[in-house]
C-alpha cells in the first residue's frame, strides 16, 4: 500500500518521459528555423549583388558603345565639312581658271584690235598725225604696263616679253629719236627674258625639292674613336715579381688595349638634336624655294648659301646623298636664274619724265 500511495503521489511529470522528450525536441526545431531563413536571406542577398554585378557589366559596354558612336558621328560631320570645303576649293579653282583663260584669249585679241583702229584711223582722210601719235604712246603705256602686272604679280616672263616687243614696235613706229634710251632698256630687258626662260623656275624648283626629299637619308658627321693598337710588350730582363707582373700585363694586353689618343673627343648628337639639324635644314631649302617663286634672288642667295653652309659642316660630304645635293645647290647658285629680273616699272617712270620734258 506505501508503494501504491508513494507512486500515486509521484509528479507526472517526472514519470511521463514523453513530455521530458517533447520539451527537449521542441527547442532545437526553432533554432533550425531561423537558421533556414538566415540562409535564405544570405541567398537573396548574394543573387541581388549578381544582379546588380552584371547590370553594370552590361551598362558599361553600352556606355562605350555610346560614347564610340558620338565619336563616329563627330568624325563623320568633320568629314563632311571638309568634303564641302574641297568641293567649294575646287570649284574656285575651276572658276578661277575659266577666267584666266577668257582673260588670255581677250590679251590676245588687243593687238588686232589695235591693228584694226590704226587702219580705221588711215582710211579717214581727216585723221592727222598727231592724233596717230598719241594713240601709239596710250598703246606702248598700255603694253608697258602689261608686261609689269605679268612679270610682278603672275611672273609670266613669256607674256611680258611679248608685251615688252610690242611696245617697242610701237615706239619705233612713232619713229622719235628721243625714245632711243627708252627702247634700249626695253631691249635690255627682252634680253633679261630670254635668258631666264632658258633656265626655267620649275625645273629649279624640283632640284630643290629633290634635296629636300634626301634630307632624312643623309647621314650627319660622326667622329668614332680611332682603332685601339697593341701595347709594347716590356722587356724580360725583370726578375722576380716584376717579371710576374710583366707576364700578367702581356696576357692582359692581347685582351684589352689602351692606347692614349690626341683626338679631341666629340660627343655623340642626340636625337633632338639631329631632329633639328634636319628640320633646319629643311626650312631653309623651303625658304629658297619660295623665294625662287616669288622672283626674290637676294633671299634665294641667302637661303641657298646657309643650307650649302649647314650641309659641308654638320653633313657626311662622302655620302651620296650629300655630295649630289652640294653639287645641285653650287648649280642652282651659279644659274642664271638666280639673277633679279628686269625693272620695269622704273622704265615706264623714266618714260614719263622724258615725256614731261620734252613737252
Amino acid at each position: 500500500m506505501n508503494t501504491d500511495a508513494h507512486t500515486d503521489t509521484q509528479d507526472p511529470d517526472a514519470t511521463d518521459p514523453s513530455s521530458n522528450q517533447s520539451d527537449v525536441l521542441t527547442a532545437p526545431k526553432r533554432k533550425r528555423g531561423f537558421g533556414g531563413l538566415a540562409l535564405i536571406i544570405a541567398i537573396a542577398s548574394l543573387g541581388v549583388s549578381g544582379w546588380l554585378l552584371w547590370q553594370q557589366q552590361n551598362t558599361a559596354p553600352d556606355d562605350s558603345a555610346r560614347l564610340a558612336q558620338a565619336s563616329a558621328q563627330s568624325l563623320q560631320r568633320s568629314m563632311t565639312k571638309l568634303d564641302g570645303k574641297a568641293s567649294y576649293n575646287a570649284e574656285n579653282l575651276e572658276q578661277l581658271s575659266t577666267r584666266l583663260d577668257a582673260q588670255g584669249a581677250r590679251l590676245d585679241m588687243i593687238p588686232v584690235r589695235f591693228d584694226q583702229i590704226e587702219a580705221m584711223l588711215n582710211d579717214i582722210p581727216a585723221t592727222n598725225e598727231d592724233a596717230r601719235r598719241k594713240i601709239l604712246n596710250l598703246e606702248a603705256d598700255w603694253y608697258l604696263r602689261l608686261a609689269e602686272t605679268q612679270l610682278s604679280v603672275a611672273r609670266n616672263v613669256k607674256a611680258s616679253e611679248a608685251a615688252l616687243m610690242f611696245a617697242d614696235e610701237c615706239f619705233s613706229q612713232l619713229a622719235n629719236p628721243t625714245f632711243t634710251p627708252i627702247r634700249d632698256r626695253i631691249s635690255a630687258a627682252i634680253s633679261e627674258l630670254q635668258i631666264q626662260q632658258q633656265h626655267p623656275v620649275s625645273a629649279d624648283v624640283a632640284v630643290l625639292q629633290t634635296i629636300i626629299d634626301r634630307i632624312p637619308s643623309m647621314v650627319l658627321n660622326e667622329n668614332p674613336p680611332q682603332n685601339f693598337g697593341s701595347t709594347a710588350k716590356r722587356s724580360s730582363e725583370s726578375e722576380g715579381i716584376d717579371r710576374a707582373i710583366a707576364s700578367v700585363r702581356e696576357a692582359f694586353s692581347e685582351i684589352i688595349s689602351v692606347k692614349r689618343s690626341d683626338i679631341a673627343i666629340v660627343p655623340q648628337l642626340t636625337d633632338a638634336d639631329t631632329t633639328l639639324l634636319r628640320r633646319s635644314l629643311s626650312l631653309e631649302l623651303q625658304t629658297a624655294k619660295l623665294a625662287l617663286l616669288q622672283g626674290e634672288p637676294d633671299v634665294y642667295s641667302a637661303s641657298l648659301n646657309t643650307a650649302n653652309a649647314s650641309l659641308k659642316q654638320n653633313f657626311n660630304s662622302n655620302s651620296a646623298p650629300v655630295a649630289d645635293s652640294l653639287k645641285a645647290i653650287a648649280s642652282l647658285l651659279s644659274e642664271s636664274a638666280n639673277q633679279p629680273l628686269p625693272n620695269i616699272a622704273a622704265i615706264r617712270n623714266d618714260l614719263a619724265q622724258l615725256r614731261s620734258v620734252s613737252q
